[in-house]
């Protein structure tokens, strides 16, 4: 059996974009993670709370200002408590000053 001789040649740009590349999707990646982790916690972010209280988010912000559901951040992102999404299905006042 013979090896055969083989080259192969890659440009700088080429490996930045591909490094790039693989950043991104490690990124995506431990977004997705930190999400779930966040839903596991009981917590759901804004798109999520509108969808399952079939409100928009002009609803939501009224909620903020009225006491009635208020957001967290968690991070950089404000996130909806499922406990506090529960009591507003089970139309619950909102005992937080």
């Amino acid at each position: 059996m013979q090896s055969a001789n083989v080259t192969v040649s890659v440009r700088p740009e080429d490996l930045k974009e591909f490094a790039l590349f693989l950043v991104g999707e490690i990124e995506a990646n431990r977004a997705k993670e930190i999400q779930q982790q966040q839903k596991e916690k009981g917590y759901l972010t804004q798109r999520e709370t509108e969808k399952r209280l079939n409100v928009k988010a002009a609803t939501l912000w009224r909620w903020k200002n009225a006491n009635y559901l208020v957001p967290v951040k968690v991070g950089k992102r404000n996130m909806y408590r499922l406990s506090d999404i529960e009591r507003v299905e089970n139309g619950g006042l909102n005992d937080k000053k």
